[in-house]
């Protein structure tokens, strides 16, 4: 993931790898409820957006979100 600051600055970066074979017991649930994983991610207050990108190690295909920040809160911690 990286973040950036309002001028396009990136002000940090991080790159993780999740190993994970997945056990063929467990590959057709997998493939219909999609694989979930969770991750905490930690950004400069003066962070406006957060970039995350997936590549599949297997296939070779990728995706990306853009996040704009600041998070309006959720409603369970408003």
């Amino acid at each position: 993931e990286l973040a950036f600051d309002s001028d396009g600055q990136t002000l940090t970066g991080l790159q993780a790898t999740i190993e994970d074979a997945i056990p063929a017991a467990r590959l057709a649930a997998v493939q219909r409820d999609g694989y979930r994983i969770v991750q905490s991610v930690f950004v400069p207050v003066n962070a406006s957006v957060l970039r995350l990108g997936v590549r599949d190690g297997r296939t070779n295909r990728m995706g990306s979100l853009e996040i704009r920040l600041p998070l309006s809160p959720s409603p369970e911690h408003r």
